[in-house]
């Protein structure tokens, strides 16, 4: 599937495509963080950085805003992204072997130091580490303070357990992980044409605006490139509109 392919189904959409970007792993100041802030500022589309609380360093301060509309925001990015994965376990930190009531105090110590620390910019977002959880650990979420939890792949429409969290999710993935390499154009536009396809004919919850998902720490030289189009395009395009900030928790 193509750009072409794209630009035909947003002739379909009689208000603009919803969008917003998260970006995983963040700890501390590199370079490879200013060239994503760089392109944050370039074509003003904000960036929610999923934070580890416990390998925060001084030098992320230089995210810091004092202004009311920032470049970037904050979300908790589990613990310390290390696996608790037992025999046969795909990897997770939230569930596992990790034991439940240690779990939860250390997820709401982690909240507590990101909120203080980033102030406004913080979101109660809460990022699991390889995008999974415990199922035994959703009735807590709330009860924590997260106002929403955000996976990979389109949310359930309709949970049947009403004390379980709302999910606000990311759908495009731009590396490849098993070749650690940019995923291609072919992958991403296609999923990106096919997610949007499928909220305008209501396959999936069309409230769910549809998420990029970046790892500035792993990106190779051709997901910077293909960042670079593609906010271009995004910018250039009357369809498409980047929700940031507060405005996500209420999706």
């Amino acid at each position: 599937m193509s750009w072409s392919a794209l630009e035909e189904e947003l002739r379909h959409w009689q208000t603009p495509a919803e969008l917003w970007w998260r970006d995983d792993d963040a700890t501390h100041d590199t370079q490879a963080l200013q060239q994503l802030l760089t392109l944050a500022r370039q074509f003003q589309v904000p960036v929610h950085l999923a934070v580890i609380p416990q390998q925060l360093h001084t030098s992320l301060d230089c995210i810091r805003s004092s202004t009311n509309q920032p470049n970037s925001y904050v979300l908790q990015h589990g613990i310390n992204h290390q696996s608790h994965a037992t025999e046969g376990m795909r990897k997770v930190e939230l569930g596992g072997s990790y034991p439940p009531d240690t779990l939860c105090n250390d997820l709401a110590a982690g909240r507590e130091k990101l909120a203080q620390h980033f102030e406004t910019q913080y979101l109660d977002m809460l990022v699991p580490p390889w995008n999974r959880l415990s199922e035994d650990l959703l009735p807590q979420l709330t009860a924590i303070g997260y106002k929403k939890l955000s996976v990979l792949g389109p949310r359930p429409e309709n949970s049947s357990q009403p004390q379980h969290i709302r999910q606000l999710n990311v759908h495009l993935d731009i590396i490849n992980w098993k070749e650690r390499c940019y995923a291609g154009d072919e992958q991403i536009i296609g999923k990106l044409t096919e997610h949007l396809k499928h909220k305008r004919t209501g396959q999936i919850d069309a409230s769910e605006p549809c998420g990029l998902m970046t790892h500035h720490l792993d990106h190779d030289p051709a997901c910077w490139d293909f960042l670079q189009r593609f906010f271009t395009w995004c910018h250039e395009h009357e369809k498409i509109q980047w929700l940031a900030g507060p405005d996500l928790l209420n999706r």
